[in-house]
């Protein structure tokens, strides 16, 4: 498995299906993946549902707080952990909102090429 610094990825491959970048390592179970992207109110729940499991989750705006005010928008939130705790949280992200973790295609969503 390799990891992808700029879009957080664990990667099956040399390519991030994402960026298209080649330039990736192997990665290690402190590294910081994308689990998922939720509205605020439900980022904050998974959040805590992840670190009652013992998972820290860093969350980070995608819009950030003038533009989500100003547009009128939600914010969404991008949920991260560590890669050592990915198939545990996956497996709570599942259960909670019966989503998977997110398929490479759909991170392509929340991060520009």
């Amino acid at each position: 498995m390799n990891y992808c610094e700029t879009c957080r990825l664990a990667v099956e491959g040399e390519i991030c299906p994402v960026c298209g970048d080649d330039f990736l390592r192997p990665i290690h179970g402190k590294d910081y993946c994308f689990l998922a992207a939720k509205e605020e109110m439900w980022a904050k729940m998974l959040q805590e549902l992840l670190q009652n499991n013992h998972i820290p989750a860093v969350l980070l705006p995608t819009l950030g707080a003038g533009i989500s005010l100003k547009s009128g928008q939600t914010e969404q939130y991008q949920i991260f952990v560590p890669y050592e705790g990915l198939e545990q949280a996956s497996g709570l992200l599942q259960m909670v909102f019966g989503d998977a973790c997110p398929e490479n295609e759909e991170a392509n969503d929340y991060f520009p090429a």
